[in-house]
């Protein structure tokens, strides 16, 4: 009787572990010859987009040659538009990216307005002690701003 309780429980032991190592060698199985046919600088293709990547951003020369190749669009918007990035941005002086996500309530927003800011030089990018991104409005992109829309007015004038 004794016997016959072990070599039950062995029997049921045995099932249990071969349930639970079928899967994971069916989907080992099932992984290998989906990507068996796949060059490996495909699968490295998808690795790395899932990895974060900083981009360089090209800086628009802020000075006025006249209304043909000007870029008061782009400085307009990104001083008035963008959900009110520039006011808040302002008000902190130095921010991190979801400080001002806070306040805007859009990634997308503030996203094309950190971009846009530091193409035309109104904010740089700098680090804080423990070498996070942190962002910081430029007392010299904001002089050269101003003195491109002066000029822009004196023209109009």
């Amino acid at each position: 009787m004794d016997i016959l309780i072990i070599l039950v429980v062995v029997i049921i032991v045995l099932l249990y572990v071969l349930y639970r190592l079928w899967p994971d060698r069916l989907a080992e199985f099932i992984k290998g010859r989906v990507f068996e046919d796949v060059d490996e600088g495909i699968l490295l293709k998808f690795i790395e987009a899932s990895r974060i990547r900083r981009e360089e951003i090209d800086r628009i020369d802020l000075t006025w040659r006249g209304w043909r190749g000007s870029n008061l669009d782009l400085v307009m918007n990104v001083l008035s538009g963008y959900g009110d990035a520039f006011k808040y941005a302002l008000s902190m002086k130095r921010f991190y990216f979801r400080e001002l996500l806070q306040k805007v309530g859009s990634v997308k927003v503030v996203r094309a307005w950190v971009i846009d800011a530091s193409r035309i030089g109104l904010i740089r990018r700098i680090e804080d002690p423990h070498g996070v991104t942190m962002y910081k409005i430029d007392r010299e992109g904001l002089g050269v701003i101003r003195d491109y829309i002066i000029r822009a007015l004196e023209e109009l004038l």
